[in-house]
């Protein structure tokens, strides 16, 4: 399949809702506050590209290249971001509830105040020391989770770390 040209063009605040962009060429595009809630952004290039506060609810971008992108404030709940490349991207204050981030790559990665419950899949090992300078610090978990999980949040906090180069 041919892929589609979009390439630093300036798409903030436009409703792309189920959106078929599978193999798009989506480098340095400006999608911030974006609505690509339920897009098909499979094998998509969105280097560098600015998704701030964009809505990616339940967007599928499995395999995409999201290197050096910027998801601050970013709502992928649901996402499925299988395979996902997001080295040195900035994930501060995402939502990543009940996303899968499996077999994604976090090197350089900066989930600070990212949000996340049990049910966001992470890679199966993060090991920071090994994958260079990953950050997973000041996550959150939403607060109705609180007493149920307590005992497996502390656990799971317990692999959060800040490694410095």
């Amino acid at each position: 399949m041919e892929s589609q040209v979009f390439q630093n063009l300036n798409m903030s605040g436009r409703n792309l809702r189920q959106a078929q962009l599978a193999n798009a060429n989506l480098n340095e595009t400006l999608l911030e506050e974006a609505n690509l809630m339920s897009a098909n952004l499979e094998r998509a290039n969105l280097m560098s590209a600015n998704l701030k506060k964009a809505n990616l609810n339940n967007a599928n971008l499995t395999d995409a290249d999201l290197t050096g992108a910027d998801l601050t404030g970013a709502d992928l709940m649901g996402a499925n971001l299988f395979g996902v490349n997001l080295t040195r991207a900035n994930l501060t204050g995402a939502d990543l509830r009940a996303a899968n981030l499996t077999g994604a790559n976090l090197t350089g990665a900066n989930l600070t105040g990212a949000i996340w419950n049990l049910q966001t899949l992470f890679p199966e090992i993060i090991d920071p020391l090994q994958k260079g300078n990953l950050i997973l610090i000041g996550c959150e978990y939403m607060e109705e989770e609180n007493e149920r999980y307590q005992k497996e949040i502390v656990e799971l906090l317990k692999i959060i770390v800040r490694c410095l180069p």
